[in-house]
């Protein structure tokens, strides 16, 4: 053991001696600070957290749950990049299967990108609704693995692929949809780009919005497979197919890039000198002249292409060049030998799923190779470490604890103690009304968001409709059945037809109660309001928050985001003046004049209120009878009409809403609202 020790001792301070005495302090510093950001992010988020040797990288280690960390990466970073990552990993880590991706499909080329790009932001909306408190770090970590991604890319290609773009566009319109931006595909993008992106983002978003609440993780983690199984198949079935023509296209890219490196001649520079300034200049693509005078050369005899990798060469990127030249090089490469055509081909794929890999590996997290990754396992090569500690033999190094590491370097108890003390700001630091809402409730805005999905969903989905005398398909098995039971095949209803999915099919109006006789209750309505639009905001759910006592409040429209300090008023206007009165019948009838005039297919309007009506002279007359007004819209059928009494003491609400629940704890509010929305939309 003493021999043990001291090994690790010695490598210990063979690691440090590399840094100055202040930037060991540094590392140990940071180090300290990932490891409290378990408590930061949650009490159950645990990853052990180690030193790993400088320039290695960071390492995660799945079936260990601990990582590495690159003390590069901490001395030339910003702290909240090295955060952003160790939490980033752990969500992998708490809802991404380790065997996600079926065998027989883990070793198509382009796939563990495109899997990876969703794979990303699904992992991304988990961590930020299940860790609230990990909002703030998400824009770093977005930009480390985007970033990350399309560097690997280029450096294997001198350019990042189409494929590759196009996944890293995808996450790039996640990133606008959590700040509250719509989508916005810009037009710099390669056209071929722009119209996957365009026509995937749909049921990409589908896709990362399929992820397990924090309550399923914990106590139900069978369910973690399942969600991954769900996000998958609408990867593989309606974004892969797409996806795969962009591959296709960097295939014969790549043919006409390996040609050009072809004609460069081994270690060539292109005419740049050769040699060691060839490998300076190898990832540099060949300029539209350069390009021109290779191509020429060879038409010329000059030159000629090898079958053998030409290794330093320089690259072509086609997108810089004029579409005559791109013509010209693809009708060279058509007309060259078959077996130097194949040869080529060989090549080509190789280097550009090698490019797909390394970029799926940055989103994916470093040193794949130290586990199981989603499409199975990984090269057990390594990567090569920057200066002196390449030699040191990487694959038997297990990482610095904390303990080992406060062994050789110390700083001051008090610094210590102003780590715990960030933290513990962190944790309970005021965000305002909304946001320490929104972080109070945060489980049951999580389960109402994907109880919610599952309604409007599946209803916003194509599905085949049966029992029709025609159509474009039969359903054999009803057909033999009507046979078998003496029916007369003209008088069949075996035919079927797929209906058209209803787009932007709801529009929800949230009526909220603020007159004085709320004073008691207003939090559990504040809340409810807020759960509800941060439940329909990710489902893209139009919808907007009116409130009304002797006055009508708007606090959010249709076509406007969520302004947090807007929403908060709802607590202040009971206390105002207006608050005398309880409007309800003329508030009933605004609302729902403003929401007939949607486009929306399917409208509801949810009242929350402690049902009892108080109003004031100018709308105490019959034309403003709560029951008759209620009863008019449920009868007409044009609106969908809720009534939701929130907290203690409303029971009135059921009085006037033919659909309704009372006395709901915040708590209760995704079960209760999801039955009674199911039961309006069925009624």
């Amino acid at each position: 053991m003493a021999d043990i020790s001291s090994h690790k001792s010695q490598e210990v301070e063979r690691i440090l001696s590399r840094y100055t005495h202040d930037e060991q302090r540094i590392i140990l510093h940071n180090l300290e600070t990932l490891a409290a950001t378990a408590q930061y992010i949650g009490q159950d988020f645990e990853m052990k957290v180690l030193l790993n040797k400088p320039g290695a990288g960071w390492h995660w280690n799945f079936e260990k749950n601990e990582v590495r960390v690159d003390p590069e990466t901490m001395l030339k970073s910003p702290l909240e990049v090295s955060k952003a990552i160790y939490c980033h990993e752990g969500f992998h880590r708490r809802i991404t299967p380790k065997d996600g991706v079926p065998a027989a499909e883990r070793s198509e080329p382009g796939l563990p990108f495109l899997v990876n790009s969703i794979e990303d932001p699904r992992i991304e909306n988990f961590g930020a609704e299940a860790y609230p408190a990990y909002r703030p770090l998400r824009d770093a970590s977005y930009r480390q693995h985007a970033a990350e991604a399309s560097e690997e890319a280029t450096k294997k290609l001198g350019r990042a692929p189409l494929h590759v773009q196009a996944g890293l566009e995808i996450i790039h319109q996640w990133f606008r949809e959590a700040e509250g931006k719509r989508f916005e595909v810009p037009d710099t993008l390669d056209p071929r780009v722009r119209a996957f992106v365009e026509k995937a983002l749909p049921n990409a978003q589908d896709a990362w919005f399929r992820h397990p609440t924090r309550a399923e993780v914990d106590w139900e983690p069978e369910k973690i497979a399942l969600y991954f199984g769900d996000a998958y198949r609408v990867i593989r079935e309606k974004i892969w197919p797409e996806f795969k023509k962009l591959y296709e296209q960097d295939q014969q890219d790549q043919l006409l890039d390996e040609a050009m490196r072809g004609l460069q001649g081994e270690g060539s520079g292109a005419g740049a000198g050769g040699g060691e300034r060839a490998k300076e200049q190898s990832n540099e693509p060949l300029t539209e002249q350069e390009a021109r005078d290779l191509l020429k050369a060879a038409k010329e005899g000059r030159l000629e292409v090898p079958e053998g990798d030409p290794g330093s060469a320089r690259p072509l990127d086609l997108s810089k060049l004029p579409p005559d030249l791109q013509q010209e090089i693809s009708d060279f490469v058509r007309g060259l030998p078959e077996e130097t055509k194949e040869a080529l081909k060989e090549r080509a794929d190789a280097r550009l799923k090698e490019a797909s890999e390394a970029a799926s590996s940055a989103l994916e997290g470093k040193a794949n190779h130290e586990r199981s990754s989603i499409h199975g396992e990984s090269s057990p090569k390594a990567e090569p470490e920057k200066g002196p500690a390449h030699s040191e033999g990487n694959q038997d190094f297990s990482g610095i604890d904390l303990g080992e590491l406060r062994r050789h370097v110390t700083i001051p108890p008090e610094e210590t103690d102003k780590i715990r003390d960030e933290f513990q700001h962190l944790l309970n630091q005021d965000l305002g009304l909304y946001h320490n809402t929104v972080r109070e409730i945060a489980p049951t805005i999580n389960q109402l968001e994907n109880d919610l999905r599952a309604i409007f969903h599946k209803r916003r989905q194509s599905h085949k409709e049966s029992g029709r005398r025609s159509g474009p398909s039969l359903n054999v098995n009803r057909f033999i059945r009507e046979r078998a039971a003496g029916k007369a095949a003209v008088e069949t209803r075996a035919f079927e037809a797929k209906t058209r999915p209803l787009e932007k099919d709801y529009a929800v109006l949230i009526l909220v109660d603020v007159s004085g006789s709320m004073q008691d209750k207003i939090h559990h309505a504040f809340a409810a309001t807020v759960a509800c639009t941060e439940a329909f905001s990710p489902l893209k759910i139009p919808h907007a928050i009116l409130g009304f006592n002797d006055l009508l409040h708007k606090y959010k429209g249709f076509d406007e985001e969520p302004v947090p300090a807007a929403i908060e008023k709802i607590e202040g206007d009971v206390s105002t003046p207006a608050a005398r009165w309880n409007n309800d019948g003329w508030a009933l009838k605004e609302a729902v004049a403003t929401l007939r005039k949607r486009p929306e297919r399917e409208k509801i309007l949810i009242v929350l209120s402690d049902g009892e009506p108080i109003p004031s002279e100018r709308y105490a007359g019959p034309e403003f009878d709560l029951k008759a007004i209620a009863k008019g819209i449920e009868e007409e059928g044009r609106v969908r009409l809720i009534g939701l009494g929130m907290g203690h003491g409303t029971d009135h609400v059921t009085s006037f809403y033919r659909n309704a629940r009372a006395n709901i704890p915040i708590e209760d509010l995704p079960p209760e609202l999801s039955d009674v929305i199911r039961e309006a939309i069925a009624g």
